[in-house]
């Protein structure tokens, strides 16, 4: 609960210096697909990337010309196959990003995030993680106020899941999120 209280604050410290953001708050509604990749460095083979379905609710505010604030709660899925068979493994991933606007309909961003596992983590494994991530969005606008989203992210996780000694375990990301935007201040 004291990590969501503090994400909470952290997000208000950043969002309410800025008043410009309180008229022009969007809101996004998006589908996602999820690739990702295991990397253990103990496994004597691969395991193979399965794509996985989520949806996410993303909030999106200008901080100065330009640039904006992104915060989102995604419901992901990581799927793969090892030696023992189909794992899956739920999580709500919380990405705080800075996103440029390059050119009209256009923004590229850069930043983290932290991931709380929901299922339960296999054991050695940690339900917590962080890590970097970077992407683009493209926003093809539809009626006033509302737009057609296509984002594409990297995320690669910078925290250990493991908790053996000697063992690393990591998640690298390539996420493609389809959906809409609903501008309040447009």
């Amino acid at each position: 609960m004291r990590k969501s209280n503090f994400i909470a604050a952290l997000l208000f410290c950043l969002l309410a210096p800025f008043e410009s953001v309180r008229a022009d708050i969007d809101v996004h509604f998006l589908g996602v697909g999820t690739y990702a990749t295991l990397q253990d460095s103990t496994a004597a083979t691969a395991a193979t990337p399965k794509l996985a379905l989520g949806y996410a609710l993303e909030f999106s505010a200008p901080i100065v010309p330009r640039y904006y604030v992104v915060t989102s709660a995604t419901l992901l899925t990581r799927k793969y196959s090892d030696s023992s068979g189909d794992i899956s493994r739920q999580s709500i991933q919380i990405p705080l990003l800075i996103e440029y606007h390059l050119v009209r309909g256009l923004k590229l961003g850069l930043g983290g995030y932290y991931d709380l596992a929901l299922s339960s983590a296999p054991s050695g494994q940690r339900a917590e993680s962080y890590g970097a991530t970077s992407g683009f969005e493209l926003d093809l606008p539809w009626i006033p106020g509302v737009g057609f989203l296509i984002q594409g992210r990297y995320s690669m996780q910078l925290s250990n899941l493991s908790t053996v000694d000697g063992q690393t375990i990591k998640f690298n990301d390539l996420t493609g999120l389809v959906g809409f935007r609903l501008g309040f201040g447009r």
